[in-house]
C-alpha cells in the first residue's frame, strides 16, 4: 500500500503538471497569434514602404526645384487660357459665318422666287407676241388692228407689274 502522502503529493503533482500544460497551450495560441499580428504587421510595413517610394518621386525636394515645378504650373495654365481665349475666338467668327448663310440663303431664295416670276412672264409676254403675230390685219381695218395690239400691250404690261 502507498502511503496517503504519496497520494496526496502525486494528485498535487498530476494538477501542477495539468497546470503548466494549460498554461503552455495558452502561451503557445497567444504566441501563434502574436506571430500572426507580427506577419501582418511585417506586410503592411512592406506596403507602406512601397507606398512611401512611390510618394518620393512626386515630393519637390528643394525650394528650387519647387519654384521650377511651379514655373512650369504656371506656363501650362496660360497656354491653357489661350488655347480657351483662341478657341473662344474661332467659334464667334464661325457663328458669324452661320449667320452670314443663312442670311444669305433667305436672299437666294427671294432672287430665285423673283427669278422664276421674272420666267413666268416672259412666257406669257412670249405667248402673248406669238398671239399678237397670228392676228391677221386687214388693209381696211386699220383701227380694229391697232385696237386689238393695244389691248394686248395693255394686258402684257399688266403681267409684269
Amino acid at each position: 500500500m502507498v502511503p496517503m502522502w504519496t497520494c496526496s503529493r502525486r494528485n498535487l503533482y498530476v494538477s501542477f503538471q495539468n497546470a503548466i500544460n494549460d498554461n503552455i497551450a495558452e502561451w503557445k495560441t497567444e504566441m501563434a497569434e502574436k506571430s500572426q499580428k507580427l506577419t501582418q504587421l511585417k506586410v503592411d510595413v512592406a506596403t507602406l514602404k512601397e507606398n512611401i517610394g512611390k510618394l518620393k518621386s512626386q515630393i519637390v525636394e528643394s525650394p528650387e526645384e519647387m519654384k521650377i515645378q511651379m514655373e512650369k504650373m504656371k506656363e501650362n495654365v496660360k497656354n491653357i487660357k489661350l488655347a480657351i481665349e483662341t478657341a473662344d475666338e474661332r467659334l464667334v467668327g464661325l457663328q458669324s459665318n452661320v449667320q452670314g448663310v443663312t442670311h444669305s440663303e433667305a436672299d437666294i431664295q427671294l432672287i430665285f422666287k423673283l427669278l422664276q416670276d421674272l420666267q413666268s412672264s416672259m412666257n406669257k409676254t412670249h405667248q402673248h407676241q406669238e398671239e399678237v403675230s397670228t392676228v391677221v390685219v386687214r388693209p381696211n381695218s386699220t383701227s380694229t388692228a391697232v385696237y386689238c395690239v393695244t389691248v394686248l400691250l395693255g394686258a402684257q404690261t399688266k403681267w409684269l407689274t
